[in-house]
């Protein structure tokens, strides 16, 4: 059930190799970053297993567990900033915060309830730092395909917070309050990287626009290249959705 998410992987692994392929120059990810991402995901597939497993004391510790390395993984992504860190660390969390709202459905012992809207709230917020962070940058140019790819996971998010709490079962009134207070987070979310992003836009664009006209030729041919890539990876590094394999 909750295991099925593995399957994704295999998809950022392709979006990784798409993403060497279009932008061998992209910014490398710093092994501290790298490090406490595969720890996180571990964590949390060890969390997802348990509760499959019905071994709700496992279930717990593995999410503190994932906590703990989501809050490393922020923290030095910030020690060391690029588009690359964010990038990356904001996907994870993403993948994370699907498979957080998914975990509660069916779900009834009370402690293993609140830990997973412990961890969901924390791994919100640490995202909401990324975007603090990213504006109290001096020169945050380079971050608008990050600040674009956020803004496009917290809509679908909400969506699938909105679709948990209308067709999971849910622990009322625990399950019920953590996903009402996981949506109200990320709808500030949602504002504040709008902000951002709208604020990034104009000078992306023009930038865009500027390479496209100097150098058609290579756009097209880059473009066809990437023919086998996922959507949004077709020759620009797009942001995102850069899992660390494990």
């Amino acid at each position: 059930m909750h295991s099925l998410r593995r399957i994704a992987g295999m998809a950022a692994v392709l979006a990784i190799a798409c993403l060497a392929l279009a932008a061998p120059a992209m910014a490398a990810l710093p092994s501290r970053v790298s490090s406490q991402l595969k720890r996180a995901d571990r964590a949390v597939q060890h969390a997802s297993d348990a509760v499959d497993d019905g071994d709700n004391a496992k279930a717990s510790t593995a999410l503190r567990a994932a906590d703990r390395a989501f809050a490393s993984a922020v923290k030095a992504a910030k020690k060391h900033p690029s588009s690359a860190a964010f990038a990356a660390v904001a996907d994870a969390e993403h993948g994370t915060v699907g498979d957080l709202v998914g975990l509660f459905d069916g779900v009834t012992d009370t402690d293993t309830v609140n830990q997973i809207g412990t961890t969901l709230k924390d791994v919100i917020s640490g995202r909401t730092d990324l975007i603090a962070t990213i504006n109290g940058l001096s020169d945050k140019s380079s971050y608008a395909a990050v600040a674009q790819s956020i803004s496009d996971d917290v809509a679908d998010e909400v969506s699938a917070v909105q679709d948990a709490l209308s067709d999971d079962t849910l622990k009322d009134p625990e399950a019920n309050d953590a996903l009402n207070a996981a949506l109200t987070q990320l709808q500030a979310t949602a504002s504040a990287v709008s902000s951002l992003a709208g604020g990034l836009g104009a000078s992306s664009s023009s930038s865009s626009s500027q390479t496209a006209s100097t150098t058609p030729a290579a756009t097209t041919q880059q473009a066809q290249g990437n023919g086998d890539c996922p959507k949004g990876q077709g020759g620009t590094p797009r942001q995102t959705h850069q899992q660390v394999p494990a």
